[in-house]
């Protein structure tokens, strides 16, 4: 499997500050959700089928250098559909890191 770890900055000048808080621009949480679909699609060929729950632990900024992680869910019984968890983080140093999204997908 792939390595599980991928980055992403949305530009300040992307076209949906235009109309998300132009004074105090923030990243639209369905931006920040296709960039994790994107990853997915690099991560793994398996058909998202839908989000299963998506949280938004702090804002996501212009120009913030986002890394967004999967972890597979073990299931406790065999299903036709599986799950993985997704983080969407940005490191403040080199030994901490901020949460910024949470959630987990589902999948064939």
């Amino acid at each position: 499997m792939p390595n599980n770890d991928y980055s992403f900055t949305i530009a300040n000048t992307h076209p949906c500050f235009a109309g998300h808080f132009p004074d105090n621009p923030i990243v639209p949480g369905a931006v920040v959700l296709e960039q994790v679909i994107l990853k997915w699609d690099i991560f793994s060929k398996q058909k998202i089928l839908s989000i299963d729950f998506a949280k938004f632990m702090q804002p996501v900024l212009p120009d913030l250098l986002c890394i967004v992680c999967f972890n597979p869910v073990k299931a406790n019984k065999p299903r036709h559909v599986s799950k993985t968890e997704f983080i969407v983080k940005t490191l403040v140093s080199s030994e901490e890191e901020i949460i910024l999204c949470k959630g987990r997908l589902v999948h064939d």
